[in-house]
């Protein structure tokens, strides 16, 4: 039976995402600095610390945990001034296997970009693909959310772009949904008049729009489950003592509830 809440503790920058291995009774959590594994119960049980830049969003798929990450700008650079544009790639106990480099960002983070991409986060696997989020910069006229469709290889496939409106920083969390066979993206709230005033979108499988919005608010994480159960998020603290939170939560159909039972 899965928990109501899930509490990890003390580590300096907020949770990025999190992810489950059910079947082996594990959960993943990314905390920009440190990815974090715990059992079910959220007894951790590994930390590990992650160098090189900003680990975003996580997800579990077959044995190995995906992170976006982003390299660490040169002194004196602004702070999203991204060196690097990768996708580390870890087993179960957190060893690091592999990096893939997302070659499309370098690319048109170097060269034409007319839709404001400016990094890496939300990642997901479905259907044998791999689909990383990118961040899109704050503007009124960037009124798409991208998506990269990439092999389990990491070759690129296709650039998707839909309309929601302008969001800070672009999408936090991406997380295919097996049970209805859909995606699903978290953004941050709005800091400008223009930017949109939900947090969390329904998104068509072939990603070619939304068709559900929400305005509960869960950018540090969502994770759908089983019978449709979901863990949504939530930030506590400030740097460098911050703690996150799964919390269980049930769709109806047109919302979530928060399950207390």
């Amino acid at each position: 039976m899965l928990k109501n809440a899930i509490h990890i503790k003390d580590f300096p920058c907020h949770m990025q995402g999190f992810a489950t291995d059910l079947e082996k009774g594990a959960m993943y959590f990314s905390c920009t600095d440190y990815i974090i594994k715990t059992d079910l119960e959220g007894n951790e049980l590994k930390r590990v610390r992650v160098f090189g830049g900003h680990l975003g969003d996580i997800c579990f798929y077959e044995g190995r945990v995906f992170g976006t990450l982003l390299g660490t700008p040169k002194p004196g650079d602004p702070w999203n001034a991204w060196t690097s544009y990768v996708v580390d790639i870890f087993d179960e106990e957190l060893n690091l296997l592999d990096q893939k480099e997302i070659k499309y960002m370098t690319e048109t983070t170097n060269g034409e970009n007319p839709f404001g991409l400016n990094g890496i986060d939300g990642i997901t696997v479905a259907h044998g693909h791999v689909f990383i989020a990118c961040s899109i910069e704050t503007g009124e006229q960037y009124v798409n959310q991208a998506i990269l469709e990439h092999t389990l290889d990491f070759e690129f496939v296709k650039l998707h772009t839909f309309e929601v409106g302008n969001t800070p920083f672009g999408i936090q969390n991406l997380s295919y949904d097996p049970m209805l066979d859909c995606m699903w993206i978290t953004v941050y709230g709005p800091d400008k008049s223009y930017q949109v005033k939900d947090f969390l979108f329904k998104v068509k499988i072939d990603i070619s729009g939304y068709t559900e919005k929400y305005k509960i608010s869960t950018p540090y994480g969502f994770q759908p489950l089983d019978n449709g159960l979901y863990y949504l998020s939530e930030h506590r603290g400030k740097y460098p003592h911050c703690d996150g939170l799964a919390h269980l939560y049930r769709y109806t159909g047109n919302g979530f509830e928060l399950v207390n039972d």
